[in-house]
C-alpha cells in the first residue's frame, strides 16, 4: 500500500464506526416507536343511526291509507255556539263585551265598524285579583278578524273606544267558538250585565 493512503485508513474507519452507529441508535427508536398491543386504541364505534318512520307500517295510516299527523285536532267538551250583535257608542264613549270561555277553548270572530274605534281584545283570568286584566292585542280600526284559543278560564272579549267627539259610531261583533252562555257586557259604568246569546 503507498505511504500516502495508510493516513486515510483511520479516519474512513472511525467515520464508518459512526455510520454504523447512528443506525443502530435509528433502529433502535423506531422499534420502541411501534404501539403495542396494550397501546394500540380501538376507535369508538360509531354512533347508531335512528331508524327512519318505516313508510310501510300501518301504524303511521289510517284506515283510508292517509299519514297520520297527531295534534292536529283538539276535541273540546262543548258545542260551538254563535253570536251576532250591534252596539251604538256615543262620542268619547266605550263599550266592552266578553264571553266566559274556559281554558283551550276556541273562538273566531269578525267585527267592523261605521268609524275608527280604539279597541283592546284582552281577558280577565279566573281567580285573578279583581281589576286585573292581561290585553291580547290593541289597535285603532274599522274591523277587525281573527282566531283565538283561551290561555286561561275566565272572560275574554273586547273594549271599543269611540274617539271622535261628534259622531256616533255603530259596531257589529260576529262569533262562533265554545264559550259559555254567560256572555257579560261591560258598559262605562261597569254594570256587567248578563246577556243572552244571539245565533244570527
Amino acid at each position: 500500500m503507498p505511504k500516502s493512503a495508510r493516513p486515510l485508513i483511520v479516519p474512513v474507519g472511525a467515520l464508518l464506526v459512526v455510520i454504523a452507529a447512528v443506525f443502530v441508535e435509528i433502529g433502535c427508536q423506531s422499534q420502541s416507536a411501534k404501539p403495542t398491543a396494550s397501546q394500540t386504541t380501538t376507535p369508538a364505534p360509531a354512533a347508531e343511526k335512528k331508524a327512519e318512520p318505516d313508510p310501510d307500517d300501518s301504524s303511521n295510516f289510517n284506515d283510508y291509507g292517509e299519514p297520520m299527523r297527531p295534534g292536529a285536532d283538539f276535541p273540546v267538551t262543548m258545542a260551538f255556539a254563535r253570536d251576532t250583535r250591534t252596539f251604538k257608542i256615543a262620542p268619547l264613549d266605550g263599550v266592552e263585551f266578553n264571553y266566559r270561555i274556559e281554558k283551550g277553548g276556541t273562538m273566531v270572530y269578525s267585527w267592523t265598524a261605521s268609524d275608527v274605534l280604539a279597541w283592546d281584545f284582552h281577558g280577565e283570568p279566573k281567580g285573578a285579583k279583581a281589576g286585573f286584566a292581561e290585553s291580547y292585542a290593541t289597535g285603532k280600526s274599522k274591523d277587525g278578524n281573527g282566531g283565538f284559543m283561551a290561555p286561561a278560564s275566565g272572560i275574554h272579549g273586547w273594549f271599543w273606544q269611540n274617539p271622535s267627539d261628534t259622531k256616533t259610531v255603530t259596531v257589529t261583533l260576529k262569533t262562533a267558538g265554545h264559550y259559555t252562555n254567560e256572555i257579560l257586557l261591560t258598559m262605562p259604568d261597569d254594570s256587567r250585565a248578563p246577556q243572552p246569546l244571539n245565533p244570527r
